[in-house]
Formats: structure tokens, C-alpha cells, sequence
């Protein structure tokens, strides 16, 4: 998240058993000045505390264009409501709500009301390793509760454009076009659907990961290309030799000592 927002402002959430970071709800937001984004768990149990979240929000005018909602797996239609006519959005987290909470928000509900929605991870001692495994879920919901009316393509939009969008940076990420910031991966077209093939494959998979137009990740074989290489070190992912820049022996060093 820092790498691609330079200003945002954050709370745990609203209940007594938040975790006590940006614990000043209302400060945080008043630093907003409406603009910014303000980023906010809600929706994360049944007490009557957490059940009055999204009306506390409201009521402390925290809750608009630019409050952003994460997870809101027990929010109740009234809170939906609201949150549609504020025009805050929401944050899905699919496979973290599935293993801590057993449910999901009520997606169906949530786009019918046209609520913007990216998808995205928890901490990946709560919830995905990676994107793929968050789409993995993603998927599995679709097709057991919405009959597959979310698509590969609708994902990888909710995780590109859609959440620029939401995070206010649509400008600078989220799309390739001419103007904007080069983050993208490429992988090998096997002749299939795109979106479905992306969906199918494993960080290994990706034959260059391109950030900030520089190459992060990238196969063996582009050692051939006129680029300085002393900067990037050899490394296996799943059995896949791959160029990675930077040192990371010498990162787990200093994380060590």
C-alpha cells in the first residue's frame, strides 16, 4: 500500500476491541479533508458495539466519499444502505472473512446497491499469501453463491481500476495507458481465455514483474537482454529460476540481526 499511496489515514475500527493503532477515529478523519482516503475495518462481528459501527461513523461524519470499509462481513442492509448513500466504498477480503469469520459480506447486495468494491488481502497470517489464492476465493464464491456472475475479467478490474478508483489514484495506476506508472506482469498466453489463464497461475508462472518500469521479477532467460544485471540475484520460487533485483540474502541479514 505505501509503495503506491503517499497520503492516507487509517483507523483499526470502531469497537473497544480494535487494535490500538490511529486509534483517534476523528482526528484521523479530520486529517482527511474529505479527500484523502481514510481506511477503516467495519463489519468484523455480531455485538451490539460492532453492529453500531457503520451509524457511529456516520454520526461523527467519518463516513463518505472517501471512507473506505474493510471486510463488512456482518454488515446489515440498513448499513449497506448508508454506506451507498455515502458513497463510501468497501474492500473485500475473501479468503481472510472465509477463514476468521466463516461468511462473506453480502457482495450480491453490495453491487446491486452500486457500491464501489476493489478486492484485496488481510495480513498473511489471516488471509492470503498472495492475489491469487484472494481470487482463488473469490471464484469459489461466485460460482456456490452467485452463479458465476462475478467473472476473472470483473477480479482482475477490481483489483486494478476499481481500486485506483477507490483510493483516488486512478490517475497515476490502474490501467496501461500512456501517462501512467508501469506496474504490470507478464505471462505466457497459452491461447485460453486471458483473465481466466491469469487466474489460473502461480507467482512462479509470471515470466517478468515489471514496478515503477523497472523489472522485479523476471526468468532466467532475460539475461540475454541489454540490461545491467549486477544489481539482481538468482533466486528459485517453487523450483523456478528467476532474476530477482535487489539482495535478498542481505535483506534477511539485517532483518536477523
Amino acid at each position: 500500500l505505501a509503495s503506491l499511496l503517499k497520503y492516507f489515514y487509517q483507523a483499526h475500527s470502531v469497537s473497544d476491541k480494535r487494535l490500538h493503532w490511529c486509534h483517534n477515529i476523528v482526528e484521523q478523519y479530520r486529517n482527511t479533508q474529505g479527500i484523502l482516503p481514510f481506511i477503516i475495518h467495519a463489519g468484523e462481528g455480531k455485538c451490539k458495539e460492532i453492529s453500531e459501527e457503520i451509524d457511529y461513523l456516520n454520526k461523527i461524519d467519518a463516513l463518505s466519499k472517501n471512507t473506505i470499509l474493510v471486510d463488512c462481513c456482518y454488515l446489515k442492509d440498513a448499513d449497506l444502505q448508508l454506506i451507498a448513500s455515502k458513497k463510501s466504498s468497501i474492500v473485500w477480503i475473501p479468503e481472510s472473512s472465509e477463514r476468521i469469520f466463516g461468511v462473506q459480506p453480502d457482495i450480491k447486495r453490495i453491487l446491486e446497491l452500486g457500491i464501489k468494491v476493489c478486492i484485496g488481502t488481510d495480513s498473511s497470517n489471516t488471509g492470503s499469501s498472495n492475489m491469487h489464492t484472494a481470487f482463488s476465493a473469490a471464484k469459489k464464491y461466485s460460482a456456490d453463491f452467485l452463479n458465476n456472475s462475478i467473472t476473472p475479467k470483473d477480479l482482475i478490474k477490481m483489483s486494478t481500476i476499481d481500486a485506483a478508483q477507490i483510493f483516488g489514484i486512478e490517475k497515476e495506476v490502474g490501467s496501461i495507458v500512456p501517462g501512467k506508472r508501469s506496474d504490470f506482469i507478464v505471462f505466457e498466453d497459452n491461447g485460453a481465455d486471458p483473465f481466466d489463464n491469469f487466474m489460473n497461475l502461480m507467482p512462479e508462472d509470471y515470466s517478468m514483474v515489471i514496478h515503477k518500469g523497472n523489472m522485479i521479477v523476471g526468468n532466467d532467460e532475460f539475461r540475454r537482454a541489454s540490461v545491467d544485471f549486477s544489481r539482481y540475484s538468482e533466486v528459485k520460487l517453487n523450483g523456478a529460476t528467476k532474476l530477482l533485483f535487489g539482495r535478498p540474502v542481505q535483506l534477511i541479514e539485517r532483518i536477523c540481526n
